[in-house]
């Protein structure tokens, strides 16, 4: 189940189910650093809601960790272990103002469509390497043009 955009306001509580194995990598509290926020659940759920791009690593900022908003949302999200929840899966309940709960699980190991794969590898290449570069790559690859070739582009300067 894909969720709503929701805007901040509207949340009143997040709980997300992991993996207990997470709960020491992705689970600071209150990160002070951009690398700190990329391993928090909390922050990396308040910038999506809030509008932050959490694929592009220059989103990841002391600043951001700063902003009231992202802080002020960080705070209603709840994270918790359950051995039951599969190392690759999540589930996440989200408890509206008005009391409506909204549910969704996900997990990187459910199949997906060749081209939605395909979509998700060059955005997040996009996100990583520029979108220029990235598409180069991309042409190359499905080229299937030799070794040498995709070695050059990944070499070059952005």
């Amino acid at each position: 189940m894909t969720l709503a955009p929701l805007n901040a306001e509207q949340i009143a509580r997040i709980e997300v189910t992991t993996h207990p194995r997470w709960m020491t990598v992705c689970n600071q509290i209150a990160p002070m650093s951009g690398l700190g926020a990329k391993f928090s659940y909390g922050t990396v759920l308040a910038m999506q809601i809030l509008g932050h791009d959490t694929a592009v690593l220059d989103s990841y900022s002391a600043a951001v960790c700063a902003d009231p908003a992202v802080k002020a949302l960080r705070d209603r999200v709840y994270i918790s272990a359950d051995d039951a929840v599969a190392e690759t899966a999540t589930r996440l309940r989200v408890v509206l103002q008005n009391g409506t709960v909204l549910n969704a699980t996900h997990d990187l190991n459910a199949p997906m469509t060749l081209d939605l794969r395909q979509q998700k590898i060059q955005s997040k290449a996009r996100s990583l390497i520029g979108a220029e570069q990235a598409d180069r790559l991309w042409s190359v690859i499905s080229a299937q043009t030799d070794l040498a070739q995709l070695t050059a582009i990944l070499r070059s300067p952005k």
